[in-house]
């Protein structure tokens, strides 16, 4: 084989594995992905843990040309499933697509869920002004014409730039999260309500025990409202129907960011019962799980009746 054909040949071998190469990281607008990873359970909030809530999620991109970099703070993933996050990336016009998953081949799932740090690269992005669309959820438009670092809370929607964040400074009750799960019943126990201000995190969190949930339902949530005086009142509520004959216990954990007081008045859970009044007739009144002060660093258990 003469040299110039061996060297053509050479030539259309690199060039067709190039080729394969690009296709295999690249879509169709040339945006790729890389150097995904993930940092280890940040804190797990596990069965039981009233102490293992999850701090502000935010994503924090930091743009170098024509490349961003990514950070994923306390991303929310199975226990069973943290050890590798999967990233994908697509833009449309000046719209950013990240999707941020599991890698839960197995299907295995745990009875807890605790953040990580999710890291990522977008390679070949064009322009400076985008809407980021993260998971589904919009988090509005971002723009790097005039900073380098643009990070969004996830909650709130509110962006911080070069300085990132300070949630230390976040002043008043901002919100309200609430989990649910289903842990094998141990007979042995009984339904309690723990309470507990964490000031070191900022963090009024709660945890039912066995609470008897609807066996079916489509929605529950836990809603914080505040009274003229100054009190936090906590309302379970579901959208399922109670039966006699159907009993779920459940483990109900619900959190408050950003408490900032030395102490908190705190009803929990209102809900009507029929009393028998001094005049011997059956009056409803309303009684609350939970109906106190609670301070700073400081943990109460309430035991509750059964149903």
């Amino acid at each position: 084989m003469k040299t110039g054909e061996l060297l053509l040949r050479i030539y259309a071998i690199l060039l067709l594995v190039c080729g394969i190469t690009s296709c295999s990281t690249s879509n169709i607008d040339g945006l790729s992905v890389g150097k995904v990873s993930n940092s280890e359970c940040l804190r797990t909030r596990a069965t039981g843990d009233a102490q293992g809530v999850i701090d502000n999620p935010t994503l924090q991109l930091t743009k170098d040309g024509n490349t961003i970099s990514g950070l994923l703070k306390n991303f929310e993933v199975n226990c069973a499933a943290q050890k590798d996050v999967l990233v994908d990336c697509r833009q449309e016009g000046n719209t950013l697509y990240i999707e941020a998953h599991e890698n839960s081949q197995d299907g295995v799932r745990a009875n807890c869920v605790c953040p990580v740090n999710v890291y990522f690269t977008l390679y070949n992005v064009e322009g400076d002004n985008f809407r980021v669309i993260l998971n589904g959820a919009e988090l509005g438009d971002i723009s790097f014409a005039e900073h380098r670092v643009v990070e969004i809370d996830r909650r709130t929607l509110r962006q911080a730039f070069e300085g990132g964040f300070d949630f230390s400074e976040v002043q008043g009750e901002t919100l309200i999260t609430a989990l649910e799960y289903h842990p094998e019943v141990n007979p042995y126990d009984k339904p309690r309500l723990e309470l507990r201000y964490d000031s070191g995190l900022h963090h009024v969190s709660g945890i039912y025990w066995y609470y008897r949930m609807p066996c079916s339902y489509q929605a529950f949530d836990v809603i914080m409202d505040m009274e003229t005086d100054g009190t936090l009142v906590f309302r379970l509520e579901t959208d399922g129907k109670y039966s006699a004959d159907c009993d779920s216990r459940s483990q109900i954990v619900f959190y408050m960011e950003n408490a900032q007081k030395d102490s908190y008045r705190i009803k929990v859970n209102p809900h009507t019962v029929k009393v028998t009044g001094e005049d011997g007739q059956e009056h409803e009144q309303t009684v609350y799980d939970y109906e106190g002060e609670l301070k700073k660093d400081e943990a109460v258990s309430i035991p509750l009746a059964e149903e």
